[in-house]
């Protein structure tokens, strides 16, 4: 099943020393993932701000990472669900687009409570 994965799944299945590495890989050995701009976008800056990556190496994982497909952000913020909160806008946001494009939202945040949301 395809399913546009959060940033914290990308995360979890390229840092070896993440947390959720294995529940992670263990997901998207039965998935299909699909990125966006948004989430290649999260994945770079935490890579390198948190994990220390250089941007390009960031890159370069992305580019050797065996994704499904790769989904535009064509969707208006004010055509989909209202985030309850500030902090959840980009985390409905994604689900949303995901539902737009046939898909489930694959997220490891447990508190994402969006009806489009699979937690991983």
């Amino acid at each position: 099943m395809k399913a546009l994965v959060d940033a914290s799944v990308v995360l979890a299945a390229l840092i070896k020393q993440h947390p959720a590495n294995a529940a992670a890989r263990a997901w998207l050995k039965n998935s299909e993932p699909v990125l966006c701009p948004i989430v290649e976008l999260a994945w770079i800056r935490v890579a390198s701000k948190t994990y220390g990556a250089s941007i390009e190496d960031a890159v370069n994982h992305l580019r050797r990472f065996p994704w499904a497909g790769w989904v535009p952000c064509d969707l208006s913020v004010s055509d989909g669900l209202i985030a309850p909160t500030p902090d959840k806008t980009t985390d409905w946001y994604l689900a949303d687009l995901a539902k737009k494009h046939g898909m489930k939202w694959a997220t490891l945040d447990k508190r994402a409570n969006h009806p489009n949301a699979e937690l991983v």
